[in-house]
């Protein structure tokens, strides 16, 4: 390719796509708007505690075969730190608690075994759970069941069982309500994470931030590769000379030619960018919606608890995530915690204040050790359109990675790669485009 790549877009989608095709000896142009990559996942330096923070703490897997396969080749997978086997803390109001911790079997008895170990788990969960397993092997079961709410009463799982596991998984993993979110991308998030490979369940979180995970890393990467990363650059429109773009007009008004180009950003931008290169009649887009995160950093002057991570029942968060108890003594000066709140339409209108009076509520109504505590600090995390809306419609509608424009591809974690908006599923659709380009562009 004698002119090289353009990749629009510097979030994990267009990294991923950019740093593979650089890696296959392609010249690339990396195009991002703001002043730093990440798209959607970047960091902060928060000002009262001196952490550098995410916008929101990313909950990565050992099924994350892409993206780890995304950081080794920046050289930063060190800086995720996976649990030694799948354990998750449940909480509840007055300090109720259970625990989920698997014993070190294959997958998915180690699941099964650490499910039955629960306090929870009683004769008529354990049967539901084996019907769901059975239901998960056999599509003939489960396909007739479109949102996650039908597939469970299809299956019968007991009240219990679905507040533990289906709904706080469907949430963290499809940012929907199991009322409206689809099943058989849930399915795919259950046979991936948990019914293969035990090692395959594993959570973990980034001990560095987001931003030192990817940054300067990928420039350097580029460029050692002859290729660049463009800061505070936009386009402006492709030049198309019959079923092909040979440029990529920036704003400024710049022209840089291309044998290809990747599009790495969301969907309303990427529409809007069609629409100024008169091919929105060629290449259409469907509306997919959006579903916010909420998310909840929390500092206090020392440890309260050896969780790690945490899911909550009955508040106003789903989750806890324990940051330090992921990182080494010295790695952090105080305890901080981040606590999660996905498909968060119902806080939407809620003042910062009360978001943090009621992520201060959920900690000592479920840590009661913490009542006599008061944070030192509090950061607020509001993403409006975190990921698009994970309704079967919606899931229907995703478009694919190659368009009527021979050489056009599209990323993003919305384009339509079988996984969840995840992280996973933006590198996915990088690398699924960086191959397309190689083979068709």
């Amino acid at each position: 390719m004698e002119s090289g790549v353009v990749v629009i877009g510097g979030g994990f989608a267009g990294i991923a796509a950019a740093t593979k095709l650089a890696e296959a000896g392609i010249r690339v142009t990396l195009v991002e708007q703001k002043s730093f990559l990440g798209g959607r996942a970047y960091s902060i330096r928060d000002r009262l505690s001196g952490d550098r923070i995410d916008n929101g703490q990313h909950l990565l897997m050992g099924c994350y075969h892409e993206t780890f396969a995304l950081l080794r080749r920046l050289g930063t997978d060190r800086g995720v730190r996976l649990q030694s086997t799948l354990e998750i803390t449940y909480r509840g109001p007055d300090g109720w608690n259970d625990k989920l911790k698997c014993p070190s079997l294959p997958g998915p008895f180690h699941l099964l075994a650490g499910l039955l170990r629960m306090d929870s788990i009683g004769v008529k969960e354990t049967l539901a759970l084996l019907r769901f397993g059975t239901a998960l092997r056999f599509p003939r079961i489960t396909e007739k069941a479109k949102t996650v709410s039908a597939l469970c009463r299809r299956l019968k799982q007991p009240t219990t069982l679905t507040d533990l596991m289906w709904n706080p998984i469907t949430l963290s993993a499809l940012n929907e309500h199991p009322d409206d979110a689809d099943a058989a991308l849930l399915i795919t998030v259950l046979r991936q994470g948990f019914m293969g490979n035990a090692g395959n369940s594993r959570m973990g979180l980034p001990v560095i931030s987001l931003s030192d995970l990817h940054g300067e890393h990928v420039t350097r990467f580029l460029q050692e590769r002859g290729g660049r990363v463009l800061f505070h650059s936009r386009v402006n429109q492709f030049h198309v000379d019959k079923n092909a773009i040979n440029a990529v007009e920036l704003t400024t008004g710049e022209s840089i030619p291309c044998d290809a180009c990747i599009t790495a950003v969301p969907e309303p931008n990427l529409r809007e960018l069609l629409k100024r290169s008169g091919l929105v009649d060629r290449i259409p887009l469907p509306s997919l919606g959006a579903s916010p995160i909420l998310s909840v950093y929390l500092w206090y002057e020392r440890p309260f608890s050896h969780d790690q991570i945490c899911c909550l029942l009955g508040t106003h968060y789903e989750w806890i995530l324990h940051r330090s108890n992921f990182m080494k003594p010295g790695e952090h000066k105080h305890y901080c915690v981040c606590l999660l709140a996905s498909a968060a339409h119902g806080q939407q209108k809620m003042s910062r204040q009360a978001l943090i009076r009621a992520a201060i509520e959920d900690v000592r109504t479920t840590y009661p050790q913490t009542r006599s505590l008061a944070p030192l600090s509090a950061c607020v995390f509001w993403e409006p359109r975190a990921t698009f809306s994970a309704t079967p419609q919606n899931v229907r509608n995703r478009p694919g990675h190659m368009t009527s424009l021979q050489n056009l591809f599209l990323a993003g974690d919305w384009t339509d790669t079988g996984l969840p908006a995840t992280i996973e599923g933006a590198t996915l659709s990088g690398h699924r485009c960086a191959d397309f380009t190689i083979v068709y562009g």
